[in-house]
């Protein structure tokens, strides 16, 4: 394989991760709606990633090839694996995915100038830069979640008891 074909199939995995990514984010986002500032971010993440996507589908035509939607890809299916119901989880998957997509654009940014391809190690780095911002994003605003959410649980706890064990409506604060 040459080195713009390893190229175009680095897109191409990085596009569908992209693509399943914007699934996840809609979904954690409709899930932890009573939490303005965090759907914000997200909301906010997930137009960044629909445009990455087109710099990739861009960056794909320039190296003659097109994205695959049937493809699968072990880059998209990592994004699915850390996907879970799980407030918990849910903020360190999300911390870790990050970092993942940094890695990912860190060596398509490699990957494009060995290749020659300048514009697609902009591009690259450009989507490598949003992704940071996101981290690091997670990391200040989310730090917290673990132990707000194990904090209302006691009090939901301390609720349920008190009352002879009768359900409540009350979720915790990032729950749906």
């Amino acid at each position: 394989m040459t080195d713009k074909e390893t190229l175009a199939s680095m897109l191409a995995e990085a596009w569908e991760m992209e693509r399943k990514t914007i699934e996840v984010l809609e979904d954690r986002a409709d899930r932890i709606r009573n939490h303005p500032e965090v759907v914000d971010r997200f909301k906010k993440h997930i137009k960044e990633t629909s445009w990455q996507i087109a710099q990739l589908e861009h960056a794909l035509k320039q190296l003659g090839a097109e994205p695959d939607a049937s493809r699968s890809s072990s880059l998209a299916e990592v994004g699915v694996l850390l996907a879970s119901g799980d407030v918990i989880r849910n903020s360190i998957a999300n911390s870790a995915f990050e970092r993942f997509e940094m890695a990912v654009y860190s060596r398509l940014v490699a990957a494009a100038e060995q290749s020659g391809e300048y514009e697609t190690a902009r591009i690259s780095a450009t989507i490598m830069r949003q992704e940071e911002a996101m981290a690091e994003w997670l990391e200040e605003h989310l730090a917290q979640t673990p132990l707000v959410y194990l904090m209302f649980d006691e009090i939901n706890a301390a609720v349920v008891k008190e009352t002879d064990g009768a359900p409540h409506a009350a979720a915790g604060p990032l729950s749906s």
